[in-house]
């Protein structure tokens, strides 16, 4: 089973990294901004808890479905910002990702195992080749988290946004 305090910890500090690096790059040149990286990064913690007890969720889930089978997340995380998603993915020993996209209202959960997906209140699960669709009634806990990461993934991508253009304004000066 996955242990969620570790992997919070692990989660907090590379969040942590990821504000020195902010830190390092946008407010030596302007300090006016901090209050956003704040926010973001608060968010960006937010999420990574989020995410863990979603991992556990799903672990549970798979693990009762076919003994053995667990969601291990590794201790390598990026995330990737595009026009159309947000995708968060922790690499090896297996990929695991967690895709937000904005067209579609969909939340993507890809591991080397399963892929397990969300739009409209309906939870879709592949697994090797087996195709579930399941309500949320189903597995009313993992939806239920499923649904707060969405929302808090398109608050983030409306604060980078924000930071991005004014980080862009003030450095054009």
């Amino acid at each position: 089973m996955v242990n969620g305090g570790q992997l919070v910890n692990e989660a907090l500090n590379v969040l942590s990294s990821f504000r020195n690096v902010i830190e390092n790059k946008i407010l030596s040149k302007s300090a006016s901004l901090k209050p956003q990286v704040i926010s973001i990064s608060q968010k960006l913690v937010d999420i990574s808890t989020m995410l863990f007890r979603l991992f556990e969720s799903i672990s549970k889930f798979v693990s009762n479905k076919d003994p053995g089978t667990t969601v291990v997340p590794s201790t390598w995380w990026s995330i990737s910002i595009y026009s159309d998603r947000i995708v968060i993915t922790r690499h090896k020993p297996g990929v695991v990702s967690v895709a937000y996209v904005k067209d579609d209202e969909k939340i993507i959960f890809k591991t080397k195992y399963i892929k397990l997906e969300l739009q409209r209140g309906i939870i879709k699960l592949q697994k090797r080749g087996l195709k579930l669709e399941l309500d949320p009634s189903d597995l009313e806990d993992i939806a239920r988290k499923l649904s707060d990461i969405k929302y808090v993934l398109r608050d983030v991508a409306g604060d980078l946004e924000l930071l991005i253009y004014n980080a862009e304004k003030k450095f054009s000066k």
